[in-house]
């Protein structure tokens, strides 16, 4: 675990883009156990009955729903899970990876 950000005079032009890459992987933290959450109680096949199901149903339907609406979307894969439910995890895997691609593309062209 790193040391928390100490600001020292003149340092904060370094200062404002880590703050904002922390914010942003506590954003993506907060996002990935929302959907995992998601796909776990999909496969216990926990309903909106419950108030955890119908709170954690209430944030990822809005992008769960969308999906669910292409042909096979309905189709439970594993369990209760649907094909949206995985759609979802894999992109929460799959974003870090385009990013740290793209970190990699930008260091080859300025080199």
């Amino acid at each position: 675990m790193h040391e928390p950000f100490r600001m020292k005079q003149g340092n904060v032009q370094t200062a404002r883009p880590q703050l904002a890459l922390e914010i942003l992987l506590h954003l993506y933290a907060f996002i990935g156990v929302v959907v995992l959450l998601r796909l776990l109680l999909r496969l216990l096949d926990i309903t909106h009955r419950l108030w955890i199901g119908a709170t954690i149903y209430r944030f990822t339907d809005v992008v769960a729903r969308p999906l669910g609406r292409l042909p096979g979307g309905d189709r439970e894969v594993i369990g209760g899970a649907t094909l949206p439910d995985l759609t979802l995890v894999a992109l929460l895997i799959l974003l870090p990876l385009g990013a740290a691609a793209l970190t990699d593309q930008r260091r080859r062209l300025s080199s």
